[in-house]
């Protein structure tokens, strides 16, 4: 468990696909790249992409 509150977490694609009880390839594949996803974060060009969990968790909520 994050002891960071939810607004100051960045999700990995791994962290995402948990949440949302999903594989990672179905995440990246087919919920991420969708246009109005979220947009990751990313510290660096080559870097692992990150999204902010605040942000993750209310867009898949206006899903469902």
């Amino acid at each position: 468990m994050n002891p960071l509150p939810l607004e100051y977490q960045l999700w990995t694609a791994d962290d995402v696909a948990a949440y949302m009880q999903l594989s990672k390839t179905y995440v990246q594949e087919h919920v991420l790249s969708q246009p109005d996803a979220p947009r990751p974060v990313r510290f660096t060009r080559r870097g692992r992409a990150r999204w902010k969990a605040k942000e993750v968790v209310e867009w898949a909520m206006e899903k469902t």
